[in-house]
């Protein structure tokens, strides 16, 4: 079994690591201090196409697997933790 990450995985986590670093982290001092729902991240989250990332293709998901997707939630969680909680819509999986 080969246990290299795919060069799609690399792809992904570090277009992750990039948006997180330059768009997401410097918006979450903002977030914390005024206590507010952080749309600003859940924008970007979207428009980056990072919700839904497990949920299959045809339904309009990412149709990741669970590592690239664990991956994805551990470089989101360096900058902000609380946006991995829209990374996966956990309402909607199991209607699927």
């Amino acid at each position: 079994m080969d246990y290299r990450l795919t060069e799609e995985q690399k792809l992904i986590v570090e277009s992750v690591r990039r948006i997180t670093k330059e768009k997401i982290s410097p918006l979450v001092e903002e977030v914390d201090r005024k206590g507010e729902f952080p749309w600003k991240v859940h924008k970007i989250l979207l428009e980056n196409g990072f919700v839904g990332l497990c949920l299959p293709r045809e339904y309009g998901g990412g149709g990741l697997d669970l590592l690239t997707f664990s991956m994805v939630a551990e470089e989101l969680a360096k900058g902000c933790y609380s946006a991995t909680f829209w990374l996966n819509d956990l309402t909607i999986e199991p209607l699927l």
